[in-house]
């Protein structure tokens, strides 16, 4: 958004990144008038990165019609082996267990718990 429609962004990505020259009129263009203009260069890479985005989302489908275990349920069992590999004083089942649901950690390590982020899960019924 910001590389195609914000004027002083796009003039300074054309003159350095794109090579092209600025149009005259520069200063008179509108947001839409400034995304036409810089839509020439911006259209393959904004395409490219949404096919991207398309194609991971079409694997990570395909993948849990198949039952298989998309990506993030690997580095859930890596992290898990990891855990218990580390404490083998306790039972690893147990750790595997636990290791696996714990929550999210925030930029200084402490637990971004749900209750924080204004995210529920489904409730118990009782």
């Amino acid at each position: 958004y910001v590389m195609v429609f914000k004027k002083p962004v796009a003039a300074w990505y054309a003159v350095n990144i794109v090579n092209e020259d600025l149009p005259v009129n520069l200063a008179d263009l509108t947001i839409n008038q400034v995304g036409t203009w810089t839509w020439a260069w911006m259209e393959p890479m904004i395409g490219t990165a949404s096919f991207i985005l398309l194609c991971a989302q079409f694997g990570r489908a395909q993948l849990a019609k198949m039952n298989m275990k998309p990506y993030t349920e690997y580095l859930l069992h890596f992290r898990a082996d990891r855990v218990a590999k580390r404490f083998p004083a306790y039972d690893r089942s147990m750790v595997r267990a636990w290791a696996k649901h714990v929550p999210p950690v925030k930029w200084n390590f402490f637990p971004d718990y749900s209750r924080n982020r204004s995210l529920r899960g489904p409730s118990s019924g009782l």
